[in-house]
């Protein structure tokens, strides 16, 4: 039985008014963090992941204990992940996942590091910094700690959501990605 966390349910209520699932509003960051010295654009994913929580742990502690609850009362055996790096975190090693997205919100999981996409253009935050503080909230939790950010967002199955030409990540080279053209060839 299908249950959908969503960011907007006003927006998609619509598709969902004659059909009998549960709809519930997924947590989701207000707003971007501030960080220290920001005065550049994003260069890439984990840029996202410091503004997304992941540069504080003890804001990332309280958003995961918020998904965890969320987690705890629906009990799924299966999540599917679009753009929700908190929640990805939460259902690390304990709750099969999907990731979808398209490109540059699913970014590649198959090295260490996430790519970056502007070169000229430092990092908000070093990626070790990140992973140390999910460390400190999976250690918290009593929870796996990844040995890379990157696995958080491996899954069972990823799947993009845009044609290639529009991927930023034109390279990528996930075991277990499947681009959007390749599933459409086969059905």
């Amino acid at each position: 039985e299908p249950v959908f966390a969503l960011r907007n349910v006003v927006v998609l209520e619509p598709l969902f008014r004659e059909r009998n699932y549960t709809v519930l509003e997924a947590l989701f960051w207000p707003k971007p963090f501030e960080l220290p010295g920001r005065n550049h654009a994003v260069a890439g994913f984990s840029d996202v992941l410091a503004l997304s929580g992941y540069g504080r742990p003890d804001d990332l502690a309280a958003m995961v204990s918020a998904w965890d609850a969320l987690l705890d009362r629906i009990r799924p055996d299966l999540v599917v992940v679009d753009n929700a790096p908190t929640l990805a975190l939460a259902i690390y090693d304990r709750i099969p996942a999907i990731f979808t997205g398209y490109g540059f919100t699913l970014p590649p999981a198959h090295e260490t590091r996430f790519p970056k996409l502007r070169h000229d253009t430092p990092l908000l935050m070093a990626e070790s910094r990140l992973l140390r503080n999910v460390e400190a909230v999976q250690r918290r939790r009593r929870a796996t700690i990844p040995a890379t950010l990157t696995e958080v967002f491996r899954g069972r199955f990823r799947a993009l959501t845009c044609v290639r030409e529009l991927d930023p990540y034109a390279d990528r080279q996930d075991e277990e990605f499947v681009p959007l053209e390749a599933r459409a060839r086969h059905q």
